[in-house]
């Protein structure tokens, strides 16, 4: 959970009014749950589908006020339901700290990827802030509209699609996640020191997800190697740029370091083998690669570009020494 102090009530308010229809881009950012009691749920972040088994969870609705919270902590006092301090949902007013506390993000296994979800709610909630002191926070949309699209970012994470809360349009998660760290970046400079690299972090983390690398590792090692990833399959988990050759323990890779450049990945039916290292950085950004042996037949490559040809993050080429087609 991550509080940042708001100065003043209505403000508080309003920023958590504002913060709830960026609550999806976060959930799919930080969505590092895909496996339960040893198996592959399907979902990148299992925990909120628990989670909806217990009271007031999930998206809050939009107060408008401090009169309107005030309202409805009284309703649920008269009531014995619940007090100030046992509202659960993935954004809350906190008053005994006079924080806005957002609760929706996945715990991480790295302690950078924590400072660089730390500092991407911390610079939003100073940029809606900032909004709402020059009077540009706009209405808060309706609750339905955000639970929606919430309600998608678990299943896929960022690899998945996201409903823009006010227009309705789709987009890929990824896109959502660049265009929120894109308008929150003059915030985090206020951070101190670390808010500017830590927001970098925040992209590569968008660029391989927490469920990604953990489902690359079991791949490659099972549940025995993810327990302990960070010392087991180490060239995996980074995806960091890098000039030149790169060696790779798995063939073809999964994952890892890569070249700053990324493998057009629109689509494309390569008819010779294209670089490991710009191969990488698409798979990075959630392109599908198929390689195959070249000595497969026209008509076996046919059936396999027919799955490609046009298709948004899939490409296709040979790939050399495969012992499978």
């Amino acid at each position: 959970h991550v509080h940042v102090a708001v100065d003043g009530a209505e403000r508080a308010v309003a920023v958590h009014d504002a913060v709830r229809e960026h609550l999806p881009t976060i959930a799919v950012l930080s969505a590092n749950g895909p496996f339960h009691e040893g198996n592959d749920t399907g979902f990148a972040s299992l925990r909120p589908r628990l989670a909806e088994a217990l009271p007031r969870q999930g998206v809050p609705p939009a107060f408008g006020s401090t009169g309107g919270w005030c309202d409805f902590i009284r309703w649920g006092q008269a009531s014995g339901a619940f007090g100030p301090q046992e509202l659960w949902w993935e954004v809350r007013l906190h008053p005994a700290f006079g924080t806005v506390e957002v609760r929706v993000a996945d715990a991480q296994a790295d302690l950078a990827d924590v400072e660089a979800l730390v500092a991407v709610i911390a610079a939003l909630v100073v940029h809606l802030s900032d909004r709402f002191a020059r009077g540009g926070l706009t209405a808060p949309e309706p609750t339905d509209r955000t639970a929606g699209t919430r309600w998608l970012a678990p299943r896929c994470g960022l690899t998945g699609t996201l409903l823009n809360p006010r227009t309705g349009v789709a987009r890929p998660a990824r896109a959502a996640v660049a265009e929120l760290l894109e308008a929150i970046a003059p915030a985090a400079t206020r951070l101190g020191d670390r808010g500017a690299p830590a927001l970098e972090r925040a992209g590569h983390l968008a660029a391989a997800g927490g469920a990604e690398q953990q489902r690359r590792v079991a791949d490659a090692r099972g549940l025995t190697g993810l327990v302990d990833y960070h010392n087991r399959t180490p060239d995996v988990l980074v995806a960091t740029h890098e000039d030149g050759g790169i060696t790779y323990t798995m063939s073809p890779p999964v994952g890892g370091h890569h070249n700053p450049t990324w493998q057009n990945c629109d689509g494309k039916v390569y008819s010779e083998p294209i670089a490991n290292e710009n191969a990488v950085h698409s798979l990075e950004h959630g392109a599908v690669w198929i390689a195959f042996q070249p000595g497969l037949s026209d008509g076996e490559r046919a059936t396999l570009a027919a799955k490609v040809t046009g298709t948004a993050y899939m490409m296709m080429s040979p790939y050399p020494g495969l012992t499978h087609k």
